[in-house]
């Protein structure tokens, strides 16, 4: 059309040209090209590739007969003798297809003859200058448009940065997929200025189109972290005892494979967006782009741990066979080396990957079994006078405890155990959180976050049933599971997401006899085990001795004092412990709180002094003999 103004004339021909693509018309695209955002993008390109082109006014050329086979669907009207970048939308689109038969039309041939003036240089340097004004004004439009809906499409992609941070996986892709609409829109006026990103100069739309990329990488992220969410629902249905045909493997396979999906997402995307040139963002909001870059290595991180965890769920109940796994509700108002006490415990039983058992009992019905009497630790004698499954969480170390918990049950009940955890009744707390509260009409009670602790104490302490006291635990589990199981399916993310914090928060504690779990346990901090280290180090641990439930209204500091003297680090370890208790309308809270403490120092370290505790002087409930003893 420049040329034009300028005396150009243009003839055409109907001489071969070389083979090219037919052009199918937009109809035809439209119908073919799926229903999504990212097809509305390539179809804005393409209505705009064929406007350009019309605005030339190319001359009409007759084309040859439709064939019968079929042909390549689509190409860009405008430039049909040149193939399209690897990376356009629409090629990628066509790389995708079938390949299919190519049609070779007659093309017109364009020749232009020039009459230009005496000084044809200058105004053919004129004609250049024009075009690029022109060029470069439809350039800065593009770059302002693409601007605004990106910056709203990182607005979105921040609040998923926060989803994320939660482990809300279902928040997080519908952020992406918001995300990814404001980016097509960006990239609706990108046009024939495609191509433009990889000449120099063209930094500022390939920028626009990295942004644009990462957008769809980032909603195919979102949708394949929906398709994890969807994995992660199904599990409810193992609430349902009565249904023992659901195996969990596959479903954590299913997880784990949406997960790895976009794990790679996430993984181009980052690849992508250190290679924008951050000035087409907005000043004001130039600080929020920078942020979610610097966020997505903690995406990468958390869906990297989602798919482990899903590894690892997978290979704890997949395969054949039986397998079992004890679970101590350890008590953190009475303290145990590893936890708490526990006074009650689960046992979890898969048959061929499916889940065929849940049992809760009182530890002491288990304990009633063992007709082996067991000389228990010196520190517990005045407690009782044999030692059994309640007290075995005795070592510091919890791989330790956990074989001697696996070593008593199997004296309680004949039973071998696969695995032993120890759980926090915090975390069943939490889970009331999101399932509301539950009712118990039978012992007049209605249980939530906030009472269930010292509720179900009281009725274990002092309710009416005092030959089976852990009654109403039995009785409120079989309600908690069935309150899960009626639950609709986005609850069971938030309580997927519970189990993750609390491992994560070291609230579970897990010890395997498989290597492949125990590996993952102690690469991720959750096996308890007390490290081995050649440094210097102090580690306080509390053990409750008769001290009832009150360590829930105890105060504990440790302030350590370290100084260098002649060569050797004397440390001053101070621990005060103030009792809040006493005066409440629970008795168990009212009690003395007497604790047999131990610190962890060194294999050389020297002990120099101790001062201010009480001397014990407890006696033991029965004399054992002193060969034993």
């Amino acid at each position: 059309a420049e040329l034009a103004q300028i005396g150009a004339s243009l003839l055409q021909t109907r001489e071969a040209a070389k083979p090219h693509y037919k052009p199918i018309p937009r109809s035809s695209l439209v119908r073919s090209l799926p229903n999504d955002s990212f097809s509305k993008l390539a179809r804005e390109i393409e209505r705009s590739a064929r406007s350009t082109s019309q605005s030339v006014q190319a001359p009409k050329y007759e084309e040859e007969p439709a064939v019968e086979e079929p042909i390549v669907d689509v190409i860009l009207a405008s430039a049909p003798s040149k193939p399209l970048p690897a990376n356009h939308p629409v090629e990628d689109w066509i790389q995708n297809r079938p390949i299919l038969k190519k049609n070779k039309p007659k093309w017109p041939k364009f020749n232009f003859r020039f009459s230009l003036p005496s000084n044809k240089i200058l105004i053919v340097g004129a004609v250049a200058l024009v075009g690029l004004a022109s060029f470069a004004k439809y350039g800065l439009r593009v770059k302002q448009e693409a601007t605004n809906s990106g910056t709203v499409a990182v607005q979105n992609l921040q609040e998923a940065s926060s989803n994320l941070k939660a482990l809300d996986f279902a928040g997080a892709s519908n952020n992406f997929i918001k995300a990814y609409e404001s980016f097509a829109q960006a990239g609706e006026h990108l046009g024939l200025l495609g191509l433009v990103g990889d000449l120099p100069g063209g930094g500022s739309v390939k920028s626009a189109k990295n942004l644009i990329k990462v957008g769809q990488l980032l909603s195919d992220a979102g949708a394949a972290m929906t398709q994890a969410l969807s994995a992660v629902q199904k599990t409810g249905s193992l609430a349902n005892l009565d249904n023992a045909n659901v195996p969990v493997g596959p479903i954590m396979d299913a997880m784990k494979k949406a997960l790895i999906v976009s794990a790679k997402d996430i993984n181009d995307a980052k690849g992508l967006l250190a290679d924008i040139d951050d000035s087409i963002i907005p000043e004001d909001k130039r600080a929020v782009f920078d942020e979610l870059k610097q966020q997505i290595p903690e995406f990468s991180k958390t869906i990297n741990d989602g798919i482990e965890f899903a590894k690892f769920l997978q290979n704890l109940t997949d395969g054949s066979g039986t397998k079992r796994y004890l679970i101590l509700l350890e008590n953190p108002s009475e303290l145990r080396p590893v936890g708490g006490f526990p006074g009650t415990y689960a046992l979890l039983e898969f048959n061929d990957g499916k889940l065929q058992k849940l049992f809760v009992d009182d530890v002491y019905n288990a304990d009633g079994q063992l007709k082996e009497l067991i000389v228990p630790p010196l520190q517990l004698q005045h407690i009782t006078p044999t030692w059994g499954m309640r007290d075995a969480n005795w070592f510091i170390d919890f791989p330790t405890s956990a074989r001697k918990v696996q070593e008593f049950y199997k004296k309680d009940t004949g039973q071998p155990v696969d695995g032993v955890f120890a759980v926090n009744p915090k975390i069943v707390a939490d889970i009331l959180k999101i399932t509301g509260p539950i009712a118990m009409p039978e012992y007049k009670l209605t249980l939530t976050q906030e009472n269930l602790l010292t509720t179900i104490q009281d009725q274990v302490e002092y309710g009416a049933n005092r030959v089976q006291p852990k009654q109403v635990v039995k009785d409120f589990a079989a309600k908690l599971f069935n309150k899960i199981y009626d639950s609709p399916s986005a609850q069971w993310m938030a309580m997927f997401n519970v189990f993750i914090q609390a491992m994560n928060d070291k609230e579970v504690l897990m010890s395997f006899n498989n290597l492949s779990l125990e590996t993952f346990a102690v690469d991720h901090g959750f096996s308890g085990k007390v490290s081995a280290t050649k440094g210097d180090y102090v580690m306080p641990t509390i053990t409750n001795v008769k001290g009832s439930k009150t360590d829930t209204v105890t105060d504990t500091s440790f302030i350590l004092d370290t100084k260098f003297e002649a060569g050797s680090v004397v440390h001053t370890l101070t621990i005060t412990r103030v009792h809040n208790g006493g005066k409440t309308k629970f008795g168990f809270y009212n009690k003395q709180n007497p604790a047999y403490i131990r610190v962890l120092v060194p294999d050389n370290a020297e002990l120099i002094g101790v001062n201010g505790n009480d001397n014990p002087n407890f006696a033991p409930l029965v004399q054992y003999d002193s060969s034993i003893r």
